[in-house]
């Protein structure tokens, strides 16, 4: 009788598939289910315990409460059919070992599933914190380079304005005739025999002059024009780094800008994931001392039915029995991290804002001399304050 009840119990709970004709096939159906049972079985997926812990189908559904708790009931009626004392049969005890062998591989498949939801919600909170924007390091090198480059060029640009403003002067002084004799000459003021004396030294400083003129004024009018190209190819020149650092700014906006929202999606992402499985996770929890508890009961029960006689007591004490969960306690949720906020002041004020001319021309000390060329603001007008 005890063979047929116990198979009963194993068919009803789901761990064995049916019942054969004799005890003799039930022992060796539930033996087979047990040898099944006890095969190594694959880690539960997240999506898997997910699946049983929702009412789906799943590849452990052996592991459910609800399974186990038909067993439980199972041999609790049993156990009460042995109130009187019988003896356990070789091939039920076997049965009962089988059973206590397979809960303790429950309760550590059960503390495994805690192991690894533990480690998946910390990998959902790292990913959220692990949010980060993409370096900005290139075009910000490359922006800082080309201001310090323009800022040279203008210092020279200046310098190259001074030398041909020096060359002009020089020439110009070449120039200019002996005054005020020549003016004198010009105007009829000298021309008398009582100028004679007056106007032959007024005629010698002109021909000294004039040859002067002759002499060094090819040479001074080649050196302003030298000066003149100069300064005009080192203006070009400044012109253009000033076209390329613009540009160069607007690139670096763009960086920034799109890595900042980079970061928002990142984090807004991962955060709705985060607060979106915090739920599932605790019904996991729950169900996993749910089950934990239900494997223990089952061990309790089978070892009081390999007794020789099974008391209410012993149905009783394990029907009440304590178990520690604290094992499969969930760590408190931690807060969700403050949301990252982005740095601009790198990008403002944006190309040609007043704060903007105001920094990187107007108030540098070659302005003056070498002013920069009207600017070029960005086409998104992203950082702009005009938009």
């Amino acid at each position: 009788m005890a063979r047929a009840c116990l198979a009963v119990v194993i068919a009803s709970s789901g761990l064995a598939l049916g019942l054969g004709e004799t005890c003799v096939e039930e022992h060796s159906l539930m033996q087979q289910k047990l040898k099944e049972a006890e095969a190594p079985k694959a880690p539960i997926s997240f999506l898997q315990t997910w699946q049983l812990t929702n009412g789906h189908s799943a590849s452990h559904s052996s592991h459910s409460p609800e399974s186990l708790g038909q067993l439980t009931e199972g041999l609790k009626k049993m156990a009460k059919s042995r109130k009187e004392g019988s003896k356990m049969d070789e091939s039920s005890s076997g049965a009962l070992d089988g059973i206590q062998r397979q809960m303790a591989r429950i309760k550590n498949d059960t503390l495994d599933d805690h192991n690894t939801a533990i480690q998946q919600l910390n990998t959902l909170y790292e990913a959220i914190i692990s949010c980060k924007a993409p370096s900005s390091s290139k075009p910000q090198s490359a922006k800082d380079k080309l201001v310090a480059q323009h800022d040279t060029c203008r210092v020279e640009e200046a310098a190259a304005r001074g030398m041909r403003e020096v060359a002009r002067v020089e020439y110009e002084a070449l120039t200019s005739p002996p005054q005020p004799c020549f003016a004198q000459f010009n105007d009829g003021s000298l021309g008398t025999l009582q100028h004679h004396d007056v106007m032959m030294d007024c005629a010698e400083k002109i021909r000294s002059w004039a040859n002067t003129l002759r002499q060094s004024g090819p040479k001074k009018k080649s050196n302003y024009e030298k000066a003149d190209v100069r300064y005009l190819q080192k203006q070009v020149k400044c012109n253009s780094l000033q076209r390329q650092f613009e540009s160069s700014f607007c690139a670096l906006q763009t960086s920034v800008g799109d890595g900042c929202e980079s970061l928002q999606n990142c984090f807004s992402a991962t955060l709705s994931s985060w607060e979106s499985f915090k739920p599932d996770f605790q019904t996991m929890g729950a169900s996993r001392k749910a089950t934990f508890v239900a494997a223990e009961k089952v061990i309790c029960l089978a070892t009081a039915m390999m007794q020789t006689q099974v008391l209410d007591d012993d149905i009783a004490q394990c029907d009440n029995l304590n178990v520690d969960t604290s094992s499969l306690d969930m760590p408190p949720f931690r807060n969700a991290p403050v949301q990252p906020g982005c740095d601009f002041s790198s990008v403002t004020p944006a190309p040609c804002d007043s704060g903007f001319v105001t920094q990187y021309y107007t108030s540098q000390d070659w302005h003056a001399e070498a002013p920069a060329e009207t600017c070029t603001p960005c086409a998104s007008g992203r950082f702009s304050n005009s938009t």
